[in-house]
């Protein structure tokens, strides 16, 4: 999935660290953000992490009220 759509690819990682798994905890927003940050051109395409970079704040916030987590915004009228 990573080489034919690489913001699939992100999002997802983002979505998988972000999430309670059985096995462990999620990891908050800000080391989600790092280890994106350590992934780029690497793991994750370089201009793209630029860009979730820039989008972060954003996306964090649209992403966390859409689950219904607690950050000043609501995904219910």
């Amino acid at each position: 999935m990573k080489k034919k759509w690489p913001p699939c690819a992100l999002c997802d990682a983002v979505d998988a660290m972000t999430s309670e798994r059985p096995y462990r905890p999620p990891l908050s927003w800000q080391q989600c953000r790092q280890e994106i940050v350590a992934g780029k051109a690497g793991q994750f395409d370089a201009v793209l992490v630029e860009a979730a970079e820039k989008l972060w704040p954003v996306w964090e916030r649209t992403y966390s009220a859409a689950r219904g987590v607690g950050t000043g915004f609501s995904a219910r009228p």
